[in-house]
């Protein structure tokens, strides 16, 4: 094969290695709180529900960041119906930031025994001259596969972030992180840092002093660097590429499906695989317009990687 395809994960690639899912980090979450900061999150929840808003944990996360970052009288006119309670607890919200980071740094550490079901990915790797893997996911699975079989690979980071990595095709395969990584740190400066070091509970503090704290995006939040850099490079590859195979993604970040729908619109040459339980159904909420381009297996990763099924499908289409 050469190299036409590249692959987009969501968390559904991830479950099988012992990764929550994004509903039951939201309810870890939720176990290690106070009654204060429980109150605080039903209030967010029922502003949030008037709206329609799918309510969970990435949702939570810009919702914090967004109280963090303003002052109070924006916040006072987004919320002036709630009878002052959510600005009274506002103390509460760099505690609960910080909580929540912890339990994702916590939980999306990966035990080396438990990716076996992706050793079948290695033939996707070795057949192509620079695999290039999208993924929405904070954790560490494929930098895990890397590290244990001697993948050279790259995410953009050495100590700091270098985007010009992602374009070194010497790498056996390059990893984009279009949400973050449970490693990515920023400095109080806005110096992007990758630091591998995991499940800890102290704060994590710079050389110069200053504290570090996790370069994680969420739904809008994503006109930052490395962010901004990251989706530019998919919009790019979408142009490109042949096929995107979709492993556990539901497409709930609606930025990266508008970029898909954009790469079917911009090249004709692009064709997209669906590989989750529920493939037919993203196909018909999301891409009905492109059924001819799409291709869709209602599999989980394990059984689409088991005995090269996935693999010989798509060398078997670049044949066609």
């Amino acid at each position: 094969m050469n190299n036409k395809y590249s692959f987009l994960l969501g968390a559904g690639a991830s479950v099988p290695a012992g990764i929550p899912p994004l509903e039951q980090l939201y309810e870890l979450y939720v176990e290690n709180l106070t009654k204060r900061e429980i109150d605080l999150i039903s209030l967010m929840e029922d502003r949030f529900a008037k709206d329609d808003y799918n309510f969970n944990l990435k949702l939570l996360l810009k919702i914090l960041n967004l109280f963090k970052e303003l002052d109070q009288e924006p916040i006072k006119s987004l919320f002036i119906n709630t009878d002052n309670e959510l600005i009274n607890n506002l103390d509460l919200v760099s505690t609960m930031i910080k909580k929540l980071k912890r339990l994702i740094r916590k939980e999306c550490t990966v035990e080396k025994s438990n990716i076996d079901y992706l050793l079948p990915l290695r033939r996707f790797i070795y057949n192509i001259d620079s695999l290039q893997v999208f993924t929405l996911n904070y954790d560490l699975l494929i930098e895990t596969l890397c590290e244990l079989y001697q993948i050279n690979y790259t995410d953009g980071f050495r100590l700091t972030w270098q985007p010009d990595l992602l374009e070194d095709k010497s790498f056996d395969l390059r990893l984009y992180k279009l949400h973050g990584s449970s490693m990515w740190y920023e400095t109080e400066d806005e110096r992007k840092l990758k630091i591998p070091v995991t499940n800890y509970d102290g704060k994590l503090e710079y050389f110069l002093g200053t504290e570090l704290s996790n370069l994680l995006v969420y739904p809008k939040k994503n006109s930052c660097e490395p962010f901004q850099k990251l989706l530019h490079y998919f919009g790019l590859h979408l142009l490109e590429t042949e096929i995107l195979i979709c492993i556990g993604y539901s497409f709930g970040d609606s930025l990266i499906k508008q970029q898909v729908l954009e790469g079917l619109k911009n090249n004709p040459q692009l064709h997209i695989y669906l590989v989750s339980p529920h493939a037919e159904q993203t196909l018909e909420e999301h891409f009905s317009c492109y059924k001819e381009r799409i291709t869709f297996f209602n599999l989980g990763i394990e059984e689409a990687l088991a005995d090269d099924f996935l693999y010989f499908k798509v060398h078997d289409f670049r044949n066609e």
